[in-house]
C-alpha cells in the first residue's frame, strides 16, 4: 500500500488512529516530524496530500505552508492545516497562504479521516495537460508559473496566479464567488466560507490593476460573478520558444 498522505506532526497517537481508520479505504498515511522530511516525501514519492499539525515545536503551520507553496514543484499537492486556531482571520490567512483545507482541533479522528479521504479524492494528479495560456498580450506559462504582459514580467502572488489561470482556462464561463472560493481558494461548501466571499472582489480588483490594459479581460457579470473574456484564447500543450519562456523567474501557483 503506497502512502498517499503525509502527516507532519509530533503526535504519534494521532498518526496511529488515522492509520487504522484510513487503512480500511486502502489509504496509507506516513508520519514525519520535520518540515524538510515532509518536503522530501512530497518530492520523492506518490504522496498527494500533506496534513500539517500546527502544534509543531519549532515552526508554525503557516511557516511550513508558505515554504511548500513557494516552490512550484509542489503546486499539484494538496496541503491542509490541523490547528487549534479557530478565529476567522487564522483560517483566512491559511487559505491566503495556499491551504486547500483547514481543520480545527479537536476533531474526532474518524471525522478527520473522512475529511482527508474526501480531500484526497479531489486531489489533482501530478501532471500538467496545458502548459501555456495566451490572450492578446497576456501570457501564462503553467509549468514555470510565469505571467507576462508583452515582455513585462507580472509579479503575481500564488493566489493571483491561480485565480488568473483558473479564469483563463475556462474563458467565457461565468463563476460565482462561492465557486471561486471552492475551486481557487479550495474552500469547502460549508460555514467556514460564509461571510468572507468579498475577498474574491478584493483579489479580482488587485489582479485587474496588475494586468493594466488587459484587466478588462476579467469581466464582471452583475449579480452573478466573474468570467474571462471569451475572445480568442490560445492554449498550448508544449512550451514554445517565445522570449517569455526563456526567463528564469518563478512565481508559485496552481489551478
Amino acid at each position: 500500500m503506497h502512502s498517499e498522505i503525509c502527516l507532519l506532526s509530533q503526535d504519534s497517537e494521532l498518526h496511529l488512529e488515522l492509520s487504522e481508520l484510513l487503512r480500511a479505504e486502502g489509504i496509507a498515511i506516513s508520519l514525519v516530524g520535520a518540515a524538510e522530511q515532509a518536503l522530501r516525501r512530497l518530492r520523492n514519492s506518490s504522496t498527494l496530500l500533506l496534513l500539517i499539525d500546527d502544534d509543531l515545536q519549532d515552526r508554525t503551520g503557516n511557516d511550513v505552508l508558505k515554504q511548500v507553496r513557494s516552490s512550484p514543484e509542489f503546486d499539484r499537492n494538496c496541503v491542509a492545516l490541523y490547528s487549534r486556531r479557530a478565529n476567522e482571520i487564522d483560517r483566512v490567512l491559511a487559505f491566503e497562504f495556499g491551504a486547500d483545507n483547514y481543520f480545527i482541533k479537536p476533531m474526532p479522528a474518524r471525522e478527520l479521516a473522512l475529511r482527508l479521504s474526501a480531500l484526497l479524492r479531489h486531489a489533482p494528479k501530478k501532471h500538467v495537460a496545458v502548459t501555456e495560456l495566451r490572450a492578446g498580450a497576456l501570457f501564462l506559462n503553467l509549468q514555470t508559473h510565469e505571467a507576462y504582459l508583452g515582455d513585462e514580467f507580472l509579479d503575481l502572488t500564488a493566489l493571483e496566479f491561480r485565480l488568473l489561470s483558473f479564469l483563463m482556462s475556462r474563458s467565457g464561463v461565468v463563476h460565482d464567488r462561492q465557486t471561486l472560493l471552492q475551486e481557487v481558494w479550495r474552500w469547502g461548501d460549508n460555514e467556514e466560507s460564509q461571510g468572507v466571499s468579498r475577498t474574491v472582489d478584493t483579489h479580482v480588483k488587485r489582479l485587474r490593476q496588475k494586468l493594466k490594459n488587459c484587466g478588462s479581460l476579467i469581466e464582471t457579470v452583475r449579480g452573478v460573478g466573474y468570467r474571462f473574456s471569451s475572445q480568442a484564447l490560445i492554449s498550448d500543450t508544449s512550451v514554445s520558444d517565445s522570449p517569455q519562456t526563456r526567463h528564469a523567474v518563478v512565481t508559485e501557483g496552481a489551478y
